[in-house]
């Protein structure tokens, strides 16, 4: 059975934040790819209801990689109570899926990418 893809999710309060964590993630191989939006989100925070232009992040991954890409979310991210949520991808497509297990892979061979768009 072929290693799982796991998707992490997060959001940061600007781009250079998401940029920032996308490539340091990707450098150290903890992560195959990470896209990044712009984002309106509505929460409350200490009683009051707040309204932020932000960034989300999308980290694909695999199960092997989860904690250790997790944890270097985490150390990088800026906020006291950051959002990292993720979940186990139940189908993708088979060239896409073995691509993201290649660049998460322990390997420092230069993978390549695939001709899709991630």
């Amino acid at each position: 059975m072929s290693e799982r893809i796991v998707l992490i999710y997060s959001t940061v309060p600007n781009r250079d934040e998401a940029v920032r964590i996308a490539r340091s993630l990707v450098a150290n191989r903890l992560c195959a790819c990470v896209n990044i939006g712009s984002i309106q989100s509505v929460y409350q925070w200490q009683g009051e209801i707040q309204e932020d232009q932000e960034f989300s992040v999308l980290v694909k991954t695999t199960e092997r990689r989860l904690t250790q890409a997790v944890n270097h979310l985490l150390s990088l991210h800026p906020y006291q109570t950051p959002a990292v949520l993720w979940w186990y991808v139940d189908g993708t497509e088979v060239r896409f899926a073995d691509w993201i297990r290649q660049q998460a892979g322990d390997s420092r061979d230069d993978c390549g990418s695939p001709s899709e768009s991630h």
